[in-house]
């Protein structure tokens, strides 16, 4: 079936591969970030006759974390989504579904997450989730149904976090972050993909935790990683040198979680990427 789908922050790593998949069955229309600062009413226009909204929108969390990072950070999510809002509440014919992103940064590391695990993190960018998850849930009040995704850790050769170390790697530069015990929750790009439009397509409303089901720690993935790569991974980066270079945004780095997506597999979902060596052979073949 055809749906007008619209998506909001097309242009970062997920909402590009998103678009491409997506558009192969799917009517896209793609709407930018700069539109959520808009005057709702002019916002309202855009995203008329929309029945599948994506918002992927929101600064960039990894790096330092200045005072005016911070404030960025917050406001291109909590600021443009009650705007979004806004605009929603203006439209005679309002979106079926709201698809808004979140992070599996909201839990807490140690025990392993469910979608109904509160055991939430007390750390900035956990405050940031919650209350963007908050402002995206007033959407229900005007009759849209609501899919909150809490996303891991992306792997994708095409950008982002995996891109990045695996450079690193490939230099011989590779090693543990920290202690290494930290939970590393991950999903690999295709997977993502997949499972937005099993959302969309199977009409799975709440919590959904974007995660492949095996989650590791940093220490595992850091082994795991420098093997496939037929590389060493003998220089840790300590604590304090993470703290020293990205102050309170290494929490991004030093704090993980241990996550399974048990929405997904419940609905019957089949990730290509079950556990990190299928994901790692999969980007690597």
């Amino acid at each position: 079936m055809n749906r007008k789908i619209g998506i909001i922050g097309a242009g970062g790593l997920i909402g590009k591969q998103l678009k491409a998949y997506l558009s192969m069955e799917n009517t896209i229309t793609l709407i930018q970030s700069k539109s959520l600062y808009s005057k709702p009413e002019e916002l309202a226009q855009k995203l008329e006759g929309i029945e599948v909204l994506i918002n992927l929108a929101g600064y960039p969390v990894a790096g330092r974390w200045t005072k005016k990072v911070k404030s960025l950070i917050y406001t291109s999510r909590i600021n443009t989504t009650r705007n979004l809002m806004n605009a929603i509440s203006i439209l005679d014919n309002k979106p079926d579904i709201l698809i808004n992103a979140s992070a599996v940064g909201i839990y807490c590391d140690g025990e392993v997450m469910t979608e109904q695990s509160e055991n939430f993190s007390d750390n900035y960018l956990a405050l940031v989730v919650k209350d963007w998850e908050k402002e995206a849930g007033k959407c229900q009040e005007l009759g849209v149904n609501l899919t909150i995704i809490r996303i891991g850790v992306v792997l994708s050769k095409q950008g982002g976090a995996y891109k990045l170390l695996r450079g690193i790697f490939k230099a011989g530069l590779g090693g543990t972050m920290g202690s290494g015990k930290q939970g590393f929750s991950f999903i690999l790009m295709e997977d993502l993909v997949r499972a937005v439009e099993f959302i969309i397509y199977r009409r799975i409303f709440g919590i959904v935790n974007a995660v492949s089901p095996s989650p590791v720690n940093n220490k595992t993935f850091t082994k795991r990683l420098a093997e496939i790569l037929h590389r060493p991974a003998i220089l840790p980066v300590p604590t304090f040198v993470l703290k020293l270079i990205y102050g309170e945004g290494s929490c991004t780095i030093l704090d993980g979680q241990k996550v399974i997506p048990e929405v997904l597999l419940q609905n019957g979902f089949e990730f290509v990427g079950n556990n990190l060596d299928e994901c790692l052979k999969n980007l690597e073949k």
